[in-house]
C-alpha cells in the first residue's frame, strides 16, 4: 500500500509492485501496466570533473576493494604544527637563551634565534628569522595561538614538512616537540564525490541470495577483521558535494564488497570526482 492513499496499487495478487526507471529521469513504484509513485530526478544534478566506468567480477567469498585510485582526491590542504613553550617560559625568572628550528621538507633548513623572555618575543625573533630566509619567507608563517602554545604554518598546499625545536646553550638541552595539528592531505586513503555499483543476479535465484556484503574503506583499512560489514542488493549509490575551507571533510570514501554467494557477481562500477 502507498502511504499516499490516491497512490495505490491495484489489488491484483498477479501483481508484484517493483521499484524500476520508467523513463531516464523517473523512478517509479510499477505494478504490471501501472505506475503508481513516481520520483522525478529532472533536477538531479552532481558537478564532476573525472570519471571512470569498470566492470569487475568478485568470487565466491572474496573480498575487493572498489578502486578509486585513477580519479581520487587526497584533499591537499595547508599543514601546521603546534609548539608548547610552558615548559620553557613558565620559568621565573625566564633567562634568554639560543634557539634552534631545524625544517625539513623538499630541502633542510636550520633557523637560529634568541629565545627572548616571553612568547611575544619568541614568535617576532622566530618571523623574523624565517623573513631573512629567501627559501621560507614565502613558504611559512608562526602566530600565537594562546598563552605559552604558537603555530607554525605551512603557505603551500598538499606539503609536509618536519619540525625539531631546541632551546639551547651550546648544546641541545631542551626540546620541544612538534604536534601535528592539521596534515597536509585530509584523506589517507583517498576519497571521491560519487560511487555508482549495479549488481545483475539471476532472477531465478531466492530473494536472499541477491545481495553482496560491504564494508567502508576507513574502517576496513584501519583492521579488516574489525570492519562492520552491511548489505546491498542490485545497486548502492552515494554522492556528495564539495570540500571548499580546509576543514571541510565532505567527500565520500570508497568500499569494500565481500561476496557471501556460492557464484560469482559481477559488479558495474561508475566512480566520479
Amino acid at each position: 500500500m502507498s502511504v499516499n492513499p490516491e497512490l495505490q496499487c491495484p489489488l491484483n495478487s498477479n501483481l508484484i509492485p517493483s521499484l524500476q526507471f520508467i523513463d531516464p529521469k523517473m523512478l517509479g513504484v510499477v505494478a504490471g501496466s501501472n505506475t503508481c509513485s513516481t520520483i522525478n530526478l529532472n533536477n538531479f544534478f552532481v558537478p564532476i570533473s573525472q570519471w571512470s566506468f569498470n566492470v569487475s567480477t568478485i568470487k565466491s567469498n572474496k573480498t575487493k576493494r572498489i578502486d578509486i585510485s585513477n580519479i581520487q582526491s587526497l584533499g591537499d590542504r595547508k599543514e601546521y604544527h603546534t609548539f608548547d613553550l610552558e615548559i620553557f617560559y613558565s620559568a621565573s625568572p625566564v633567562i634568554e637563551t639560543n634557539v634552534s628550528l631545524n625544517i625539513v621538507g623538499d630541502d633542510t633548513w636550520v633557523l637560529t634565534f634568541q629565545s627572548g623572555v616571553s612568547v611575544t618575543e619568541f614568535i617576532n625573533n622566530l618571523n623574523a628569522a624565517i623573513r631573512s630566509n629567501s627559501d621560507l619567507i614565502d613558504i611559512l608563517y608562526c602566530e600565537i595561538v594562546s598563552q605559552y602554545v604558537v603555530q607554525i604554518y605551512s603557505k603551500n598546499i598538499g606539503v609536509a614538512y618536519q619540525y625539531n625545536l631546541y632551546f639551547y646553550d651550546g648544546t641541545p638541552n631542551l626540546e620541544v616537540p612538534a604536534v601535528l595539528t592539521q596534515s597536509h592531505i585530509r584523506y589517507p586513503n583517498g576519497r571521491i564525490k560519487v560511487i555508482f555499483l549495479m549488481i545483475s543476479y539471476d532472477e531465478t535465484l531466492p530473494s536472499n541470495q541477491k545481495h553482496v556484503e560491504y564494508a567502508f574503506d576507513d574502517d576496513y583499512q584501519n583492521d579488516p577483521l574489525l570492519a562492520t560489514f552491511r548489505k546491498f542488493g542490485k545497486m548502492y549509490f552515494l554522492a556528495s558535494d564539495d570540500d571548499v575551507i580546509e576543514t571541510d571533510l565532505n567527500l565520500i570514501e570508497t568500499i569494500w564488497i565481500r561476496n557471501p554467494q556460492s557464484f560469482p557477481i559481477t559488479v558495474k562500477i561508475f566512480i566520479a570526482s
